[in-house]
């Protein structure tokens, strides 16, 4: 776990009574009980995000294989499931069930990272994708990629004075819906947003007019300063 997910934990997190993984028939149950049980926090300002199992801990069938309930995301208001690969799923309403992180630690290290940048000059984009497919992005017009943060619904480039994030918004089906967020340190640097964001992402991509951060409508190509 990087430095940056260290520190969010331990300013952010709280970790509360859990059960004890001890007595669970699963050994892959225990670990995740023992190291994640109890903990919560924020992220984007809503519900917490929970983490646990909190009553029956056997395996369900999912349509990706076997899995266990053990985290509430608060902000989508929804349980995912923890496949046995460590990776985790959901499947809102009608929506296809679908995998979000590649691992616990993945996810904790996206929640991080973008409350890390949420306070920095922004601008937010959309863009569409075909069922399953994640953005086609030209790196090299980027800041560095961001691995540890990135899974198959989260992207992350970051740089000391840009962070840019391409997150699984909505996926109904027929396609899927991405927001883009281009983070500047610096106001003036959040003006090459619109051309930089344009030219790297290879689905069309549009200034959106609501930005999630902020829980506010913004005019299309317009900075969030908060």
């Amino acid at each position: 776990m990087s430095a940056r997910a260290r520190h969010f934990l331990h300013t952010r997190s709280r970790r509360g009574p859990w059960i004890s993984g001890a007595g669970f028939g699963s050994e892959q149950v225990a670990r995740f009980q023992e190291r994640y049980g109890g903990l919560t926090y924020p992220v984007l300002g809503g519900n917490d995000m929970e983490y646990g199992v909190d009553g029956d801990p056997s395996f369900h069938d999912t349509p990706l294989g076997p899995a266990f309930l053990g985290i509430l995301d608060g902000d989508w208001t929804w349980s995912l499931s923890v496949l046995t690969d460590g990776s985790t799923a959901m499947g809102p309403g009608s929506w296809p069930y679908r995998v979000i992180d590649r691992s616990v630690e993945q996810r904790i290290e996206r929640h991080a990272l973008v409350v890390e940048v949420r306070g920095r000059p922004h601008r937010t984009f959309e863009c569409r994708t075909p069922p399953g497919v994640q953005p086609i992005v030209e790196d090299s017009m980027l800041p560095p990629a961001a691995p540890e943060a990135s899974g198959p619904a989260e992207l992350w480039w970051s740089g000391d004075d840009v962070a840019v994030q391409a997150t699984l918004s909505a996926w109904p089906p027929g396609g899927d819906s991405w927001t883009i967020r281009y983070f500047a340190r610096h106001p003036m640097r959040v003006t090459a947003a619109n051309d930089t964001v344009r030219a790297a992402v290879f689905h069309e991509t549009v200034p959106a007019v609501w930005c999630s951060l902020c829980s506010r409508d913004v005019a299309p190509g317009a900075t969030c300063m908060r």
